[in-house]
């Protein structure tokens, strides 16, 4: 049997946005999976059917200019702020229609819990959110030693990325490769103090008006989230009823390592119940 189905997410009469529905049989609940930057939707369909056992109808995506949802990566109009205002705007439209009277749960991976609130519709349609290992990514968050390493790779993205018409961030190990304009942003971003909040006047985030039930999971050491810059998103969710989880690598045993993705991986299965009870209660 099968356990999903692709469906066509429609953003204009020119794009389409790819996902999968999980459709599980008298649903409780509903529940989003938002992407970490340059990861495909598949990355998540174990994690998804999960949901899917525990009677929540599930939806993955790939964000515009990523794995299904990019037809032609130099030719993507792509932004890192279009992913959320549009992509996952037009997501949780797609599944307030499937089923508009129950409730929706948002897990964002990484990214996904900066942009999330640049959706329109996020602040009436999300009633929970559970982020996993999100940050906001400015540079000065990180540790000093790893710092002159990540201003090397901001400083060299642009000339690369127009150079190359794209990012290829596949071959640097960091997930798919990136249409131009979401790596000329997201480098943007990740050199102001204030990350994306610096352009607020363009972007207009909603992140201080979600007054919903939060939960973080977050992972130490994580090259890609240290504390600090987890700590630095969870403030502007100014209103949330945050509770948080991290975890100290250093208490594991030796070949447990969890990082920035070890979550959606069978190493981190044994923390997806604690999230599914605090859902249960919280939705």
């Amino acid at each position: 049997m099968k356990r999903h189905q692709a469906v066509d997410i429609r953003i204009s009469d020119a794009e389409i946005l790819k996902g999968n529905l999980f459709t599980a049989e008298n649903p409780r609940a509903q529940v989003l999976i938002l992407p970490g930057t340059g990861i495909k939707q598949g990355f998540y369909a174990r994690y998804a059917r999960f949901w899917q056992d525990h009677a929540f109808t599930g939806l993955t995506i790939d964000y515009r200019g990523i794995g299904d949802s990019c037809a032609s990566l130099k030719q993507s109009r792509a932004t890192m702020h279009g992913w959320g205002h549009t992509d996952v705007d037009a997501a949780l439209q797609f599944l307030q229609a499937q089923n508009p009277d129950i409730p929706l749960l948002v897990i964002a991976h990484s990214v996904g819990g900066q942009i999330l609130p640049l959706a329109p519709s996020s602040v009436s349609s999300v009633d929970a959110l559970v982020l996993i290992t999100s940050q906001l990514g400015y540079v000065g968050l990180w540790p000093r030693m790893q710092q002159p390493l990540l201003h090397i790779l901001w400083a060299a993205m642009k000339p690369m990325t127009l150079f190359l018409g794209y990012f290829p961030s596949g071959a640097l190990g960091m997930g798919e490769n990136l249409p131009k304009e979401v790596a000329l942003e997201w480098a943007r971003w990740c050199r102001h103090p204030d990350h994306l909040f610096g352009f607020s006047e363009q972007l207009r985030p909603h992140h201080a008006a979600l007054q919903i039930p939060l939960y973080s999971f977050s992972v130490q050491p994580d090259f890609f989230a240290p504390q600090a810059a987890v700590q630095a998103l969870l403030k502007r969710y100014k209103q949330a009823e945050v509770t948080e989880k991290i975890v100290d690598e250093s208490s594991l045993p030796r070949r447990v390592r969890l990082g920035h993705f070890g979550f959606f991986r069978k190493v981190g299965e044994g923390h997806w119940d604690d999230i599914l009870q605090w859902a249960l209660k919280s939705l």
